[in-house]
């Protein structure tokens, strides 16, 4: 069952042009790899700026002003792919809460 789910959308990446699933999954895929890309520089720009780093002198290859520049703005670019994506997925989860509040008994669309 989880196989279909994660074949699905490699499928849909390859249709035929103009196709309403395939612009929508490009866009999906899009901003999941920026929130992955975004999200692994806050992360290892922050491991950088701690404190134990600090004092080893890991961060002196970039200099800490450009490490706190890239932590920021690559903070920046996730918060707004975050609430794009979560603006993409609204009715899917508004679907989902009423299922577990037991409000609706429809299925949640894919």
């Amino acid at each position: 069952m989880f196989w279909k789910g994660v074949k699905a959308p490699s499928i849909y990446l390859f249709c035929i042009e103009g196709d309403v699933k395939m612009e929508k999954v490009k866009i999906n895929y899009l901003i999941d790899a920026g929130l992955l890309l975004s999200g692994l520089g806050v992360m290892i720009t922050g491991i950088i700026k701690l404190p134990l780093f600090i004092q080893l002198g890991i961060h002196r290859a970039l200099g800490l002003s450009l490490i706190t520049f890239i932590h920021d703005w690559s903070g920046v670019v996730f918060v707004i792919l975050a609430i794009v994506h979560f603006i993409l997925h609204l009715n899917w989860f508004i679907c989902v809460t009423k299922t577990f509040m037991k409000k609706g008994d429809e299925k949640c669309k894919k």
